[in-house]
């Protein structure tokens, strides 16, 4: 039914002994898992028949039989995994670091045939997978200390990694990205968010146009007077937003819903997560879109009980709800080894 990728974070990997797990439940809400090395920001992809797993020295393949390749340089900080399925090629990057000719982000990409190390010289603010080319927006070439200029550029794999550059993003000072990038067939989009404070703060949509590259802002959310903004934060910024029938969905930290029609701009509250107590900071929650729905993978400590919820995008309607089992069984290392593990990737194999 699902998978949850959980991992350590990198600083607590500096004495090897980071941990991450692929969590997965089956129909019947039941966890088994997966121990592999750790990878803070670890993610999950698959393709109709196989499951792409990553870790800091490895990456995995499951389906049709069992396939693992060792990579010859670690990673510890995972950014955006998927499919390209014109190529049939897996493909995973990180922000890798700085070297002598500047920062890296390396990519690894491959199939059941092998896995290769290529490197895109940019650090990565955001991205997306769309139409099998993958979006970044990166730092701005020339200003690179300037936070309200971003690149936005499109990578392919035709014959070899490539990196096109398709225009400059123009956005006010302190807005940082917390979504995917996103596309439809007039427009990419891009959700960003700015803390005035411990207490205010606004999300607004960056559009541009894929003919003219210009650009419009549309403020989604305004937060006024909040106990703690930092509730307000995403629950996983590859999977916060999503384009279903001409409205962009996002998912915010409160558990609250939001949609900008592509052609009407109207821009509404759509609904809200059931049964969410908004007033606790997150802990082992993950969202991710499939078709028409979106499922909320959950825990509610008043009964420490872990929860997969579908919701109905059209009508924000609660369908089903799965108890899961296990999970606290597997996470062991957060008591005995006393690491902190968190969800980082949750992805719906089929229902």
């Amino acid at each position: 039914m699902a998978v949850i990728y959980f991992s350590t974070t990198a600083d607590q990997d500096l004495d090897g002994m980071g941990v991450s797990y692929g969590v997965f439940i089956d129909q019947d809400g039941q966890a088994k898992g997966l121990k592999m090395q750790g990878l803070e920001v670890g993610n999950l992809a698959k393709s109709k028949d196989k499951l792409f797993l990553e870790e800091k020295n490895k990456v995995r393949l499951l389906g049709n039989g069992y396939q693992e390749f060792p990579m010859e340089k670690y990673q510890h900080t995972g950014v955006l995994s998927g499919y390209i399925e014109r190529e049939n090629i897996f493909f995973s990057i990180y922000n890798s670091g700085f070297s002598q000719n500047g920062y890296n982000s390396d990519v690894r990409y491959g199939n059941e045939k092998g896995f290769y190390t290529d490197t895109i010289p940019y650090y990565i603010e955001s991205s997306g997978l769309i139409d099998d080319r993958i979006y970044l927006l990166t730092s701005d070439d020339d200003n690179t200390n300037d936070q309200s200029k971003f690149a936005l550029k499109e990578v392919s794999f035709d014959d070899k990694l490539q990196v096109k550059q398709l225009t400059n993003i123009e956005s006010e000072n302190g807005l940082a990205p917390v979504s995917p990038v996103l596309a439809d067939k007039d427009y990419y989009y891009i959700i960003m968010a700015q803390y005035q404070d411990g207490f205010n703060g606004k999300v607004s949509l960056i559009r541009v146009n894929k003919q003219s590259y210009a650009q419009d802002m549309f403020t989604l959310i305004n937060y006024k007077d909040m106990d703690d903004i930092n509730k307000t934060l995403i629950m996983n910024s590859n999977r916060s937003a999503y384009i279903y029938e001409k409205e962009l969905y996002f998912v915010d930290g409160l558990g609250d819903v939001y949609t900008f029609h592509s052609e009407t701009k109207e821009i509404k509250k759509k609904f809200s997560f059931k049964e969410f107590n908004q007033s606790l900071l997150r802990y082992d929650q993950e969202i991710s879109f499939n078709g028409d729905s979106l499922y909320f993978f959950r825990y509610n400590p008043a009964i420490k009980k872990h929860f997969i919820e579908k919701y109905e995008l059209k009508t924000g309607k609660l369908e089903k709800q799965v108890k899961i089992t296990g999970i606290p069984e597997i996470l062991l290392e957060r008591k005995l080894n006393l690491k902190s593990l968190s969800p980082y990737d949750f992805l719906i194999v089929n229902d």
